[in-house]
């Protein structure tokens, strides 16, 4: 009889260990909180880089760097043209702003013009510039961000 008792009590804790338990209801559960803010790692700031183009002897080249005004890191992936005027008639490009907000309009024939530069969810961007022969003018442009809403 003494052998009959030990093994009951192994059965039971056996029984009640293996028990299904219920889920904790996540909804009524009290929120964790600590009063130190995580650490945030920064990515190094990436820095532009203006293509390097030469300009024939009877013809000249725009390059330069689009920059975002807030944070003055490259703008990627907008567009620059030349425009002549009146009219505002496309002579050179557009041309995509490459990976480090670099541009080049190559083979532009020597005349005033307006640069214009465009990119997504940016306010375009315009200056009156003069090309001329065997010269390559540098530009630094510095887009701002905006959003429309209500469309």
């Amino acid at each position: 009889m003494t052998d009959i008792i030990p093994a009951t009590f192994v059965i039971l804790a056996v029984v009640v260990g293996c028990a299904p338990r219920k889920a904790p209801d996540v909804m009524r559960a009290r929120p964790v909180c600590d009063s130190i803010p995580p650490q945030v790692q920064l990515a190094p700031l990436v820095t532009g880089r203006i293509p390097h183009v030469s300009a024939g002897r009877d013809v000249g080249a725009v390059v330069g760097i689009v920059t975002e005004s807030g944070g003055g890191g490259p703008l990627p992936y907008g567009d620059a043209s030349l425009l002549r005027t009146p009219g505002n008639v496309v002579v050179a490009g557009p041309v995509r702003v490459d990976s480090l907000g670099g541009f080049a309009l190559t083979d532009v024939p020597p005349d005033g013009y307006i640069l214009r530069v465009r990119a997504l969810n940016h306010e375009p961007e315009a200056r009156r510039l003069t090309v001329k022969a065997g010269a390559v003018d540098t530009i630094r442009l510095a887009l701002r961000y905006y959003v429309c809403h209500g469309y």
